[in-house]
């Protein structure tokens, strides 16, 4: 018999959709030196919306998350203050390929576990008796050192696109988010659209993904 879970708001608890996840990872740091980058930080602001985020400085992902994600009061002040830094190998056999628009991360940071829970947001009326099948279980790392302020390096919206040089590894991560998302929706992973948009031929680049009006990139230009 296949084990369910419930779904309780504690102080040390968080959940977040397993999609949004998997994408926000794609721009997480793989350099050693900036261990504080390694993760994704999920962002509890003021008003209790949550964000997920992750950069290597030289593109960055962030996703507002939906209703009814959350991240707890200690669990988003643990590491400072700046929410909660983590990283996980959430591998596709921690859940069914098909039920990824589904699959959400539940975990805790009094336990370092994550369990991968079969949810639909849409059916959720809120009742914390409510049990959810269990998908997967994972243990989480949270990297030390403290994430920088994301909301400085984000561009202001605008149409005009001037020339520029960018390198296309960073720019695939983009695409990579795409297909993440797209796949989330039973579509077809190729032909996501991506936008760019940019005030200056010196700003960095905004990105939006047609698939995900949630999401919100920056890539940063590069010198040639």
């Amino acid at each position: 018999m296949k084990k369910t879970i419930t779904i309780e708001k504690t102080e040390t608890a968080f959940f977040l959709p397993v999609a949004d996840f998997l994408a926000i990872s794609c721009f997480v740091s793989k350099e050693e030196t900036r261990y504080y980058l390694q993760g994704v930080l999920l962002n509890r602001r003021d008003d209790d919306s949550v964000a997920l985020v992750a950069t290597d400085g030289h593109a960055l992902g962030k996703a507002e998350l939906p209703a009814p994600a959350f991240v707890g009061y200690e669990a988003s002040q643990c590491q400072g203050g700046d929410g909660l830094l983590f990283s996980a190998d959430v591998a596709e056999k921690c859940f069914k390929a098909k039920a990824i628009a589904e699959a959400w991360i539940y975990g805790d940071v009094e336990t370092g576990i994550l369990q991968i829970v079969d949810f639909s947001p849409s059916l959720y009326e809120g009742n914390t008796a409510e049990k959810f099948l269990r998908l997967g279980v994972c243990e989480f790392a949270k990297p030390g050192g403290a994430f920088p302020d994301y909301t400085r390096v984000i561009p202001a919206e605008s149409d005009a696109i001037g020339a520029r040089n960018f390198d296309m590894d960073f720019l695939t991560r983009f695409n990579n988010a795409a297909k993440i998302y797209a796949r989330s929706q039973g579509k077809p992973a190729k032909g996501c659209a991506v936008s760019l948009s940019a005030a200056s031929e010196i700003d960095p680049m905004r990105v939006t993904l047609r698939d995900a009006p949630h999401f919100l990139g920056v890539l940063m230009p590069v010198r040639m």
